[in-house]
Formats: structure tokens, C-alpha cells, sequence
């Protein structure tokens, strides 16, 4: 029953951890979708601008209207996405207060909650050796399945005791009136002690069934954290190298942003100065757009692993 305490106790743990770790996804989902909407946003502005500037040249005489439908087009393309990250903002919050045990108001398309914060870049160093060690010594679920051998331990020792005679040792004092006696008050009094034994030579083998039995669940309960110290190990593996991985898009994404932001200047102009096409324009936009929306993702990739 003891070792039974402790493996509740190490669920809890482990439900509280999970819990912790889900609300900060959710938080930082949230965060993560309304800094893409409003990236997405800037770019349907400047393609807005785009397409005004082109029209106005259309209207003078000195570019032709393919330039035009070609501005159109690529304002077209680019509200979808953002009427696509609107709704997964409405979503995620909708996910936080579902996670955050909140009520909602009489009217349920209203968000009642404000999330405050920003994607933060800060880089950390993760070994991976220490990091699996950690996580085999510490980690909750691995604790629970200990507790589970030992609690498997003490049934076989159980299960065994079977094979072993039982001995019972009564004592005490008694007191008792001789039942022939002519007065109330003559009584036998005294101490008295004994031992009785028994010992089931036969049982039709119940003893070593619920032995074998008790040994099976030992084995299978060590095969379980074998199994379950693998799948732990994976997960540090996994997350250390998502870490990695995302700590590399940031970085590589943030030379790319400043380099696209360039090329978008220097196309635009380029065709001001009739040097260049707005073909050249829109592709720059969209390589803007792009860098933008993959170092966003590279951060919330980051702060998730």
C-alpha cells in the first residue's frame, strides 16, 4: 500500500508536469499565430500599395495592364493566408481557455482572455548525455514504473509465503465460575498459552500458479520500464534535436530577412526607374514573406522543444 501511495503521488507528478507543458504550448500558440497574422497582414498592405501604384502607371499611359492583373493576382493569393491565421488564433484561444479551466461568456464567439508576451530568442545550451541521465533518473512516469516492480516484488514475496507453515500463539487470562459450584464466587482463574500449526502440503497447486502468476507480472513490469526508459530517452533525443534544429533556422532566417527586405528594396527601385519588372517585385515580396514567416516559425519550434 505504500509503494502504491508513492506511484499515485508520481502520476500526479507527472499529470501536473503535462499540464504545465500543455499550457505553455498553448500560450506561445497563441502568441505564435497572431505575430503571423500581422506579418501576413504587412504583406497584403504593400501588395495593396503594389497594385494602387500600378494602377495609377496603367491609368498614365507607362506600363500595360498585364502589370496590373499581375498586382491583382498576387493581392488575391495573399488574403487567404491571413483569413487562415485569424482562424487558427481564434482557435488556439479558444484551446487556452479550454486548457485554463476558464468560463465563457454568454456569448461564446468572444475570447475571454488577453495574452500578453512576444516569441523570445534565447539561446540555451543542451547537452545531450546529461539531458537523457536527467530524464531516467527524474522523469515521473519512470518513477511509477519502479514503484510498479517493487509493488510487483512484495506480491511475489506474497504469493511465496504459500509454501510456508502458519503458526498461531495464543495467551491471554481467563476467568471463569465452576459451573457445579454451590456459591457465585468460586471461580477458576489463571494464565494460559498455547501454539497451533498448520501447513498446506497440498493445495492442487493454487500456491505455485499465483507464484508463477506473481512472477509474470515482475517480468512484465521490468519489460515496461525497459520500454518505457527507451521511449524516454527517445523523447530527449527528439526534443534536443528540435532545439537543434530550430536553433539553426533562426539563425540562418535571420541573415535571410534582412537580405529579402534588401532585395525588395532594390527591385522596387528597379522599376521605378524602369530597370527592372514587377514580376521582380512580387517575387522579392514573396521571398520577404517567406523568410518572415519561417525564423517566426523557427521560434515558436524553438521554445516548444
Amino acid at each position: 500500500a505504500r509503494l502504491a501511495n508513492d506511484s499515485s503521488f508520481y502520476s500526479l507528478r507527472e499529470t501536473i508536469d503535462k499540464t504545465v507543458a500543455d499550457t505553455k504550448r498553448l500560450f506561445y500558440e497563441v502568441i505564435f499565430n497572431r505575430a503571423l497574422i500581422r506579418v501576413r497582414e504587412e504583406s497584403v498592405a504593400v501588395l495593396q500599395s503594389q497594385l494602387q501604384d500600378q494602377q495609377s502607371r496603367f491609368e498614365a499611359g507607362t506600363v500595360p495592364r498585364f502589370n496590373v492583373l499581375q498586382a491583382e493576382v498576387a493581392l488575391a493569393n495573399a488574403i487567404p493566408p491571413v483569413i487562415q491565421s485569424r482562424n487558427a488564433l481564434r482557435i488556439s484561444q479558444f484551446a487556452l481557455v479550454k486548457q485554463l479551466g476558464l468560463d465563457y461568456p454568454n456569448d461564446p464567439s468572444l475570447v475571454p482572455i488577453d495574452v500578453l508576451g512576444q516569441l523570445d530568442y534565447n539561446p540555451i545550451k543542451i547537452e545531450l548525455g546529461k539531458s537523457v541521465f536527467t530524464a531516467l533518473t527524474q522523469n515521473p512516469s519512470l518513477k511509477v514504473q519502479r514503484q510498479n516492480i517493487l509493488i510487483s516484488k512484495e506480491q511475489l514475496k506474497a504469493a511465496l509465503s504459500g509454501f510456508q507453515p502458519t503458526l498461531t500463539a495464543p495467551a491471554g487470562y481467563q476467568a471463569f465460575t465452576i459451573p457445579t459450584a454451590s456459591r457465585l464466587d468460586q471461580a477458576v482463574t489463571g494464565l494460559f498459552f498455547g501454539v497451533t500449526g498448520s501447513w498446506n502440503i497440498f493445495d492442487c497447486m493454487a500456491t505455485i500458479g499465483a507464484t508463477q502468476a506473481s512472477r509474470s507480472s515482475l517480468q512484465q513490469s521490468m519489460i515496461n520500464y525497459d520500454n518505457s526508459a527507451r521511449g524516454v530517452e527517445l523523447d530527449v533525443q527528439r526534443a534536443v534535436s528540435n532545439l537543434s534544429e530550430a536553433q539553426e533556422v533562426i539563425d540562418s532566417q535571420r541573415a535571410n530577412v534582412v537580405q529579402a527586405t534588401e532585395a525588395l528594396r532594390l527591385s522596387r527601385e528597379r522599376l521605378d526607374a524602369g530597370a527592372g519588372t514587377q514580376l521582380d517585385v512580387l517575387n522579392a515580396q514573396v521571398s520577404l514573406l517567406q523568410a518572415q514567416t519561417t525564423e517566426l516559425e523557427g521560434r515558436y519550434r524553438y521554445i516548444t522543444a
